[in-house]
């Protein structure tokens, strides 16, 4: 299978880039203080990568099979799942309920490591194939990611439910 991100999911980081970036650079011109104009212009380069970032996202596609999951675009990388060796599900909460916020996955192996969030398409199949691939691995996981996992009604035989005793809780 193949997926991308799509425009509708990331056209808010792209606004939110292009927003901070002129409001902070626009003052920038007209600032007769110096400290205040390296600030803002320092704020406007840090929206610019933002920016760029979201465009490598946009402009990258994961290919997800059987024996591996790989990005193609700007930044090419490969994690076989027979080499997988880090799973992390990750839950980030934007109120104080946290009944609003997304999932991100950091998948990793000698290849390098992907990170995609919930806003990918393909994001559950690509967590339960890596999840399948932790327990073949035998990586033991957090209890987060664990229960990152439940809470995506995702179940693999073999995946427990809590940590071993005694034992350090990995990633």
């Amino acid at each position: 299978m193949r997926y991308r991100y799509t425009t509708s999911v990331l056209i808010g980081d792209y606004v939110r880039a292009a927003g901070g970036f002129v409001f902070c650079l626009v003052p920038v011109f007209f600032s007769t203080v110096t400290w205040l104009t390296w600030l803002l212009a320092a704020l406007a380069l840090l929206f610019a990568i933002f920016g760029a970032k979201t465009a490598i996202r946009h402009g990258t596609t994961y290919d997800v099979d059987d024996e591996r999951l790989a990005t193609e675009g700007p930044i090419r990388r490969i994690v076989r799942w027979a080499e997988l060796g880090r799973l992390k599900v990750a839950y980030y909460a934007t109120r104080r309920d946290k009944n609003k916020g997304w999932m991100e996955a950091t998948v990793g192996g000698p290849g390098g490591q992907v990170r995609v969030d919930s806003g990918l398409e393909g994001f559950h199949d690509i967590v339960t194939r890596a999840a399948r691939a932790a327990v073949a691995n035998k990586i033991e996981l957090s209890t987060a990611t664990r229960a990152n996992l439940r809470a995506m009604d995702i179940y693999v035989a073999g995946l427990e439910l809590e940590p071993q005793a005694g034992g350090a809780s990995g990633v």
